[in-house]
C-alpha cells in the first residue's frame, strides 16, 4: 500500500513539474503550459488566448536599451498578412521619442510623443502640445464640438449640436453669454482685429471699443448698398408745421454758425454722424428750403401784378 501511494505522489509531483517548469532560478522565470510568467509560477490565460507573457512584483519593468545615441529599439506587432504589420519604436538621442508606426502609413510615424511631451499625429518631430498633419473629426453621435478648459469652466469653442440647425457650425455654442445667465464665454476673437461681444450681441472690427453699438469698425468701409431704416421729414409739408421766418434763421446763423437742428463741427468731429438722422435733417431743410422758394414765388407773382397795374394806370 505504501508502495502504491508513494507511486502516485511520484506521478502527481512529474506530471506537476512538466507543466510548471523553472526556466532562471536567478531571475524568477518560469514556463507553464506555453506561457511565460516572472515572478509568478502559473502565467495566466489571456481570453483563452495562448501563448502568454505574465510579470508579476511590486513594480514589474520591461527595459530596452539601444546600443549607442540614435540607436533603435523596438515592439513589433505582426499578423499574418504583410500590410498587417505595426511598430512601437523607442529612438534615443538628444530628442529621444517613442512612435508608433504602421505598414501602410504613407505619412511614416503615424503617432509620435517626445521627449518634451509634445505629441504629433503625422508628425515625425512635433513642435507643440499636439501637432497634427491631418484631418480631425469629431464625432460622437450627439453633440460634437471641441472644447477648451480654463479658470471659469469649459468653453465650447466650436461644433455642432444635436436638435439644433443641423447645417450650422456654431462657435461658442452651449455657454455663449446671454443676459440673465453669467456664462463662461463672453467674447470670441478672431486674431487682433475681429471680436464677437457675446454679452452685448456686438461686434468689433479692429477694435473692441464697441460703446453700446451692435458695430464698431475702427478704419474704412466699403460696399455697394447701404439701407438705413428711420423717420423721415415729410411733417413739414404740414398745415401745423412751424416754418422759422427766414430773419429767425439769419440771426440763428450769426449767432452760432450753422444751419437750425443741424451739429456743430465740434459736435460731428466727437460724436460722429448718425446717417439715418442725418439724411432725414437734410431733407428737412431741402423741405423748408422748398417752402421758403414757393413763399417767394407767391411774393414775386404779387409784386409782378402790382406793377402790371401801375403800369396800366400810366
Amino acid at each position: 500500500m505504501r508502495k502504491v501511494l508513494l507511486l502516485g505522489i511520484t506521478l502527481l509531483f512529474c506530471c506537476y513539474v512538466n507543466a510548471q517548469t523553472l526556466i532562471t532560478p536567478s531571475s524568477n522565470l518560469w514556463e507553464y503550459n506555453g506561457n511565460i510568467g516572472i515572478g509568478v509560477q502559473t502565467p495566466g490565460v489571456w481570453f483563452g488566448a495562448t501563448p502568454t507573457f505574465q510579470m508579476k512584483g511590486n513594480r514589474p519593468t520591461i527595459s530596452i536599451t539601444p546600443w549607442g545615441t540614435g540607436g533603435l529599439g523596438t515592439i513589433q506587432f505582426k499578423g499574418v498578412s504583410e500590410k498587417s504589420e505595426f511598430h512601437l519604436n523607442f529612438v534615443d538621442g538628444t530628442d529621444s521619442k517613442i512612435a508608433f508606426t504602421s505598414y501602410q502609413s504613407s505619412a511614416g510615424e503615424s503617432f509620435t510623443i517626445r521627449g518634451n511631451g509634445n505629441i504629433g499625429i503625422g508628425v515625425a518631430s512635433p513642435q507643440h502640445n499636439l501637432h497634427v498633419n491631418t484631418q480631425i473629426h469629431i464625432s460622437d453621435g450627439n453633440d460634437n464640438m471641441l472644447t477648451a478648459s480654463s479658470s471659469t469652466g469649459v468653453h465650447h469653442l466650436i461644433g455642432t449640436y444635436n436638435g439644433w440647425d443641423p447645417k450650422t457650425v456654431y462657435i461658442a455654442g452651449y455657454n455663449a453669454y446671454y443676459h440673465g445667465v453669467g456664462a463662461q464665454t463672453e467674447r470670441v476673437r478672431v486674431g487682433h482685429s475681429f471680436t464677437v461681444n457675446l454679452r452685448d450681441g456686438g461686434l468689433g472690427i479692429g477694435t473692441e471699443n464697441l460703446s453700446g453699438y451692435r458695430l464698431a469698425v475702427k478704419g474704412k468701409i466699403r460696399a455697394e448698398e447701404i439701407r438705413v431704416e428711420s423717420g423721415w421729414a415729410d411733417f413739414v409739408f404740414k398745415p401745423d408745421y412751424r416754418l422759422r421766418p427766414l430773419e429767425e434763421v439769419e440771426q440763428h446763423i450769426k449767432q452760432h454758425g450753422h444751419l437750425p437742428d443741424v451739429p456743430s463741427a465740434t459736435e460731428v468731429q466727437e460724436q460722429g454722424v448718425d446717417l439715418g438722422k442725418t439724411d432725414a435733417l437734410l431733407l428737412q431743410k431741402i423741405e423748408e428750403l422748398t417752402l421758403y422758394l414757393i413763399d417767394q414765388k407767391k411774393e414775386i407773382e404779387s409784386l409782378k401784378g402790382k406793377i402790371e397795374q401801375m403800369n396800366a394806370k400810366q
